[in-house]
């Protein structure tokens, strides 16, 4: 068995990644709890939000974190008051490359479903995640994101798609 040589910077780059994780995990549990006090510190003030395609749930694009922060609210307290069910966001595949100088790239899957009171779940959206995230007063925080609901997007130039 031969023994990997694991660096310093492997290791920062590990703890880095876990913490960037950590943020992909917590967009779901604070928009679902309706923490939009927490979920407003998960965005940069310059931040940008998109949906391709446009589903119709709110005006797109979005930018700067106090419109991305009203508009999922709002999105948020209509599905409460409409749907008679709980949205649970859940995150997946989560990939983070590209990190260095403070700033990453991620993709993850998407997978919305809604909690019925009689205890039942339904499926109700899924997609990719194309993140940028940037290091802002030392946390992890998303500068873009964008969800894509039909094709998984390309995450590096190919001879076809460059």
């Amino acid at each position: 068995m031969s023994m990997v040589d694991i660096t310093d910077r492997d290791l920062a780059e590990l703890v880095e990644s876990r913490r960037i994780e950590q943020l992909i995990a917590s967009y779901g549990l604070f928009y679902d709890s309706s923490d939009f006090g927490r979920f407003a510190d998960l965005f940069t003030k310059d931040a940008h939000y998109n949906i391709t395609p446009d589903p119709g749930l709110f005006p797109l694009p979005v930018a700067g974190r106090d419109a991305i922060v009203d508009s999922m609210a709002g999105r948020r307290k209509y599905t409460a008051s409409t749907q008679g069910a709980c949205p649970r966001h859940l995150s997946t595949n989560v990939l983070v490359y590209d990190l260095h100088e403070g700033q990453a790239r991620v993709a993850s899957f998407l997978i919305v479903s809604f909690a019925h009171p009689d205890g039942s779940y339904e499926l109700r959206r899924s997609g990719t995640y194309l993140d940028t995230v940037r290091k802002d007063s030392g946390v992890w925080r998303f500068s873009s994101r964008h969800l894509h609901l039909m094709e998984v997007p390309q995450l590096w130039p190919t001879p076809e798609n460059p």
